[in-house]
């Protein structure tokens, strides 16, 4: 039944079932969820067990999307019972995502003392566990944050899973929004408080960011103390600031720089910088001259211009722009930075003019062991071939962040 139905009609059992099963066999995923949400927009008592059965011929390949249109739409007229048929489901996968579905709309509703009393009858631990964050997170959606946060605390001091602060957070991110969410939660004082709030404060840095990095990036600075950030933050900064970079690279950048110098922060700003280099190597180069040109001599902004921020952009103009890479590699300040950039222009020069590349290096004064690898650089590059080059441009590895359950 690919045709559109009248606000009156009504599907009788028979109908739901056999609309249902044609929809199921349907390879089309669009297609598919698209006769779904019409036909289960006529969902209703007389009808659902049908349409339960209809489903069912492909329990065990079931797509989650159509599970999902299937007891959200029981959940609004029946939700015990659409409850009660997710935690029987044939699939283990299946029982999951619809017992995790079902709890979080049913709670958004905003039905939510109906969802927290099934939540406690449950006898299953295991099926608590599964609803508790959705239930959680559907009492955030219902507009109740503070209710939310209040349940949120209890189940976390009954040792219920990090999922119920996760669900808390992301409820309240769709509900008030990440300004509010962050009020909320610094009102807690993190530094204050225990790993609750903390955590709360980490995910809200983490979701948060992707919504309004300035938002997150704010609550960030106010929680340093005496310009440095307690350690249970650490982590934080590349949470917010990786998703920052890929939107306003300049503006992720500028927040790092005044953050207190750090591993952490060395590695988001190069990360950051390398992507930009990636996606738009002018526009990376002409913002690091002219902060590079307006930025004190000798100063702590000036260092890290030239030690942090330039040695990407080069990898980048190296692979591209060999021969204006070169006039740039003598301002590396770090030496390890600035050796393996020579190699990197060398090589990649080398491919397009092999005796000017090793003019260059000849005139750059190496020492005899650091003249050698140039010039195995060089040769290598000549030789080479593009399929050689993932060798060459290979990335340095992401730099590893501390996990945040502080559970």
């Amino acid at each position: 039944m690919d045709r559109m139905l009248g606000a009156d009609e009504v599907l009788s059992a028979p109908q739901m079932e056999a609309t249902v099963r044609s929809a199921m066999a349907e390879t089309s995923a669009f297609v598919r969820s698209r006769t779904l949400s019409r036909v289960f927009s006529k969902l209703d008592k007389e009808n659902v067990d049908a349409a339960a059965s209809g489903m069912r011929t492909r329990s065990e390949y079931l797509d989650p999307v159509d599970l999902q249109l299937f007891l959200s739409a029981w959940t609004r007229f029946d939700p015990v019972a659409a409850m009660k048929a997710a935690t029987h489901w044939p699939s283990k996968a299946g029982r999951e995502i619809g017992m995790r579905l079902v709890m979080r709309e049913w709670a958004a509703s905003g039905r939510v003392i109906e969802a927290s009393s099934y939540y406690k009858s449950i006898p299953d631990p295991e099926s608590k566990a599964i609803v508790a964050g959705p239930m959680i997170r559907g009492w955030a959606l219902s507009g109740d944050i503070d209710g939310a946060l209040k349940i949120a605390r209890i189940l976390w001091e009954q040792g219920a899973p990090i999922g119920t602060t996760d669900g808390f957070v992301r409820g309240a991110l769709n509900s008030v929004g990440p300004e509010v969410l962050v009020e909320r939660i610094l009102d807690l004082d993190p530094n204050q408080g225990g790993k609750l709030e903390r955590r709360m404060m980490r995910v809200a840095f983490s979701f948060g960011a992707r919504e309004d990095p300035r938002v997150v990036s704010a609550a960030y600075a106010s929680l340093e103390v005496d310009q440095q950030p307690p350690e249970w933050l650490y982590g934080a900064l590349r949470d917010i600031s990786m998703p920052w970079g890929e939107t306003e690279p300049e503006a992720a950048i500028e927040w790092l720089l005044e953050r207190a110098d750090s591993t952490e922060r060395s590695a988001s700003i190069k990360e950051i910088m390398r992507a930009w280099a990636a996606r738009d190597l002018d526009a990376a180069m002409t913002w690091w001259s002219a902060e590079e040109q307006s930025a004190a001599v000798g100063g702590d902004r000036a260092r890290a211009l030239r030690s942090i921020l330039l040695a990407p952009i080069l990898r980048r103009m190296a692979r591209v722009r060999p021969v204006e890479a070169s006039e740039w590699v003598e301002k590396v300040e770090k030496p390890a930075a600035r050796e393996a950039l020579t190699l990197r222009v060398a090589y990649f020069w080398a491919r397009q003019d092999r005796l000017e590349a090793e003019r260059w290096v000849e005139g750059l004064g190496l020492s005899e062991s650091r003249s050698e690898k140039a010039k195995e650089a060089i040769a290598r590059g000549a030789s080479s071939t593009p399929s050689s080059d993932a060798d060459a441009d290979a990335e340095d590895a992401a730099p590893a962040t501390r996990p945040f359950d502080e559970r």
